[in-house]
């Protein structure tokens, strides 16, 4: 229906895909609303051809690589989180992808580790 005065602050999305030149399409598509962008949830999670080389642990690391510095340099893009997932812990469609941050004893995986480099002072 329709919200007569109601404000949107910013717009809200996930998003699944496994490369960076896909992931800049999604946020060219809701950039077209003039709001800030709110990444909410995003990892590689999509399944097909394309796609399934980039669900392993290092194929997480791949995207990881082009997307943080995508989202980091886009003026538009206000905030991000990664959706931390593990092999066969999250069973969404025929998609088993790694892209959890934290192994189970509670220490950094690989993936996390990369992750936390792109912190203020990290390496990457």
């Amino acid at each position: 229906g329709n919200c007569t005065g109601c404000k949107i602050d910013a717009i809200a999305f996930h998003s699944y895909t496994c490369y960076g030149r896909f992931l800049k399409d999604h946020l060219d598509i809701f950039r077209s609303f003039g709001k800030p962008l709110w990444l909410t949830e995003f990892a590689c999670a999509e399944s097909g051809t394309l796609s399934s080389p980039r669900l392993s642990m290092s194929g997480q690391m791949a995207f990881m690589k082009e997307a943080i510095p995508l989202l980091e340099a886009d003026a538009d893009v206000e905030k991000y989180a990664w959706f931390s997932y593990f092999e066969d812990q999250w069973l969404y469609s025929d998609v088993a992808g790694d892209a959890g941050l934290v192994n189970s004893d509670g220490t950094l995986s690989e993936l996390g580790k990369l992750y936390e480099t792109f912190l203020p002072g990290g390496g990457v």
